[in-house]
């Protein structure tokens, strides 16, 4: 399983660039992805939508999209 660091923290990612565990979600986490995307700053729209999604995410624990197959 790949390693991440950023800023100090540590990450477990899959083979994806996923995080593993969704408890190991945090800002710095957030702030490294970003700026794998092109994202240089988050504004308080950005931190509006990803905190929403933690939110609604966070009760079934998903750490990405995962869509059916049926």
């Amino acid at each position: 399983m790949p390693e991440v660091e950023f800023k100090g923290s540590k990450w477990n990612t899959d083979e994806d660039g996923f995080i593993d565990d969704f408890n190991n979600w945090n800002k710095d986490w957030v702030e490294y992805v970003a700026g794998l995307e092109g994202v240089t700053e988050l504004t308080d729209d950005h931190w509006k939508v990803i905190n929403y999604l933690q939110d609604y995410y966070k009760p079934v624990s998903y750490t990405h999209l995962t869509l059916p197959t049926n």
